[in-house]
């Protein structure tokens, strides 16, 4: 007989966390649902677009202001690509989307809530 597995088995679909809004000192649950494949194929694209820009800005001949604009660049693709993650965040009690509290935390719980999706989705 064949060894077989069930890979799904024992697999959760979601966590859960907690944040305190800084202006009105609430706790606020999320539940972020683990992505698919296809979750995250929008963000493959946003990836070589970013590649292509830095090559731009490695080139020799790039200047100094051209340099910036690319930065820019960057950190508009960079938040685009928060943005197709941020689809996965459900609020759970409450219309706060997660992407306000986090611009206005402080840096210490953006690093926590950034520690804790790294340790959750094993990157």
């Amino acid at each position: 007989m064949a060894k077989r597995y069930n890979l799904s088995q024992g697999v959760q679909d979601s966590f859960e966390f907690v944040l305190t809004d800084p202006d009105t000192k609430q706790d606020l649950e999320y539940t972020i649902r683990y992505p698919s494949a296809a979750d995250f194929e929008p963000s493959k694209s946003i990836d070589a677009e970013i590649n292509e820009i830095r090559k731009k800005m490695e080139e020799e001949t790039a200047t100094d202001s051209q340099k910036q604009e690319y930065q820019d660049q960057i950190d508009k693709l960079e938040k685009d690509k928060a943005k197709v993650f941020f689809k996965l965040v459900t609020p759970v009690g409450h219309k706060v989307d997660i992407e306000d509290v986090l611009n206005r935390v402080n840096v210490v719980v953006a690093r926590n809530f950034n520690n804790m999706i790294s340790n959750e989705l094993g990157k």
